[in-house]
């Protein structure tokens, strides 16, 4: 054992990590210390600037700081940052505060700058560029001062965190996460789409953005020819998004091993010098687990659905589908997994996507619905030889909690598909915004009346008689 202050300590360290430390010791993460203008009264209404600075007089009142408040309590103090850039502005609940801080590039070139606080940063700005709260945004800095502006509101307390490093990777795949799912294989089949996430964290775009799958590097599995394939993309500064491949397994495969391992590139036209390379493994299920299947939603976006598959061949045309919607908090593949195999029928369980916790089935949700009984479709008619072929036109729509509202919503919309309807504890209709409390403004209420007029395709009470 050897104290770190030693000298043989130092000297045991490799050369490089010394500089790099040295490095990182020279470049300023964030500002010293923060100037800090609070507390500030928070706006009564939408249409009441007066009680709020804009980032144009924050700035005034910057320069002539030294003899300068606003209001009749707020006051300019300072706060030091702590561990990782992370600073208390001592805020009560409804203060709001701005805060300006000057960051100092050693360097011209590309830096990511991340500030973050929920509940707390309303706005930030480096120099005239507007800040993403809760997202890095790579920018390119001129060497010298950049000033940063930052808006608070106090709720439990005002922290925040305001960070750049340089933007050392251009391009680069992101990790698998939750919302990474991808396909598994059950019974020889593979369905059919997966992706990576991809971030640019360059201040220029990446244009020509395509997924391959060389078959060099993939014994087992193959591009999938399709119509639906997507064409290359463009990222902006700043921008993740996911990059989707139809695959499907060779014809010639015999043996697979388990788990899969795909070796996926990642190709540009513009702004990535060398492909970059990725693995991704696909884990294997057995009849009759239940199983994910992955495709493309109207919108282009890899989306997922839990299945069961049928425990014996589909006659012709084929076996009917219980489309079982799930509830908050319930993922698609523990839908389906709660469901014991039926002999005759296709268990599908999509996910429910929305602003709302991605958990809903209204707008997105209920049409990713629908474009996962459409893919059940196509990929029932290659799972297991072709034995299996769903029949999409006699659905059984169920559901639970928020998904008997989905199922509900469907079978509404499309009542000729219906074998039978089981919504289990579900809301007939969302509710209104004119239910809440009434402002007693006359413009306000208007509003809540439009808002109510656009809810309607979601009143199922209007449209139960459907089914």
């Amino acid at each position: 054992y050897l104290p770190l202050k030693s000298t043989m300590a130092f000297k045991l360290l490799p050369w490089f990590l010394l500089a790099a430390a040295a490095a990182a010791a020279k470049q300023q993460k964030w500002p010293e210390i923060w100037h800090v203008l609070a507390p500030l009264a928070a706006p009564t209404s939408w249409t009441d600037p007066a009680e709020a600075l804009d980032k144009q007089g924050i700035r005034a009142l910057w320069r002539m700081r030294d003899k300068s408040s606003w209001g009749q309590t707020a006051q300019w103090r300072q706060a030091r940052p702590g561990d990782e850039g992370r600073t208390t502005a001592a805020l009560l609940n409804g203060q709001q505060a701005w805060v300006v801080g000057e960051f100092k590039a050693k360097k011209r070139g590309c830096y990511k700058i991340e500030v973050d606080g929920p509940g707390t940063v309303v706005q930030a700005f480096l120099g005239e560029r507007m800040l993403s709260p809760g997202w890095p945004t790579p920018l390119n800095l001129t060497k010298g001062v950049s000033m940063v502006y930052i808006r608070l509101r106090g709720q439990m307390y005002a922290q925040f965190m305001f960070r750049a490093s340089p933007c050392f990777r251009k391009v680069k795949i992101l990790d698998d996460s939750e919302d990474s799912l991808l396909p598994e294989v059950a019974n020889g089949t593979v369905g059919d789409v997966v992706h990576v996430r991809v971030y640019n964290g360059d201040a220029a775009w990446v244009r020509g953005l395509v997924l391959r799958l060389p078959s060099e590097l993939n014994e087992h599995v193959e591009e999938a020819e399709s119509p639906l394939q997507l064409p290359p993309l463009a990222l902006a500064p700043g921008q993740a998004t996911p990059l989707s491949l139809r695959i499907k397994l060779r014809s010639d495969a015999t043996s697979l091993p388990c788990p899969l391992e795909l070796a996926l590139q990642l190709e540009a036209k513009e702004g990535l010098e060398v492909p970059l390379q990725v693995k991704r493994r696909l884990k294997c299920k057995q009849a009759p687990e239940s199983f994910l299947m992955t495709y493309l939603d109207e919108d282009s976006s890899p989306q997922t659905a839990g299945l069961r598959a049928p425990t014996r061949p589909c006659p012709a045309p084929g076996c009917p589908v219980i489309l079982s919607m799930h509830g908050m908090d319930v993922p698609a593949s523990r839908q389906a997994y709660a469901y014991n195999p039926k002999a005759d029928a296709w268990i599908l369980a999509p996910h429910g996507r929305s602003a709302f916790a991605g958990l809903n089935w209204q707008n997105q949700g209920h049409r990713s619905a629908w474009s996962a009984l459409a893919a059940l479709e196509n990929y029932s008619r290659q799972y297991g030889g072709g034995y299996y072929p769903a029949d999409v036109s006699r659905v059984v729509f169920t559901g639970h909690s928020n998904g008997g509202f989905g199922a509900l919503l469907l079978a509404t919309e499309r009542p000729d598909l219906a074998l039978g309807v089981a919504p289990l504890a579900g809301m007939i209709r969302l509710q209104r915004p004119s239910e809440g409390e009434r402002a007693g403004d006359r413009a306000w209420d208007l509003l809540k009346e439009i808002l109510d007029a656009s809810l309607a395709p979601y009143d199922l009470a209007l449209v139960a008689g459907n089914v």
